[in-house]
């Protein structure tokens, strides 16, 4: 837990002429700023945005791979970057599910 991190609880108290109680509810999200949550709110303005707007958002990603293309240096730094995450990632996720798929099939004893 991070020092910047507040603990809240919610705590309930109920008396009756017979008994009393006390419920306690434990929030472990953290108490965020003003700042924090206007940027909280942003990045959901804006994924709202780009759900409402698709064709503008397919027009955006490919005028930038426009420009990305006549810069060789960083298109090549990009491409290296995608081999690299293949390499990395999805290749070693789509091995481990095909090993899983094929611990997963009933073995048959045929004799």
């Amino acid at each position: 837990m991070n020092t910047n991190e507040v603990k809240t609880f919610s705590k309930i108290e109920v008396e009756n002429q017979d008994f009393k109680f006390e419920v306690v509810v434990k929030d472990d999200k953290p108490k965020l700023s003003a700042a924090e949550r206007l940027y909280e709110r942003h990045l959901i303005n804006v994924k709202k945005y780009q759900h409402k707007n698709p064709e503008k958002m397919k027009m955006k990603a490919k005028t930038y791979m426009v420009n990305l293309k006549k810069d060789k240096q960083k298109y090549e730094l990009f491409l290296e970057k995608r081999r690299n995450y293949y390499i990395n990632v999805v290749k070693p996720k789509k091995e481990n599910k095909l090993v899983e798929a094929h611990e997963a099939l009933p073995t048959t004893l045929v004799i």
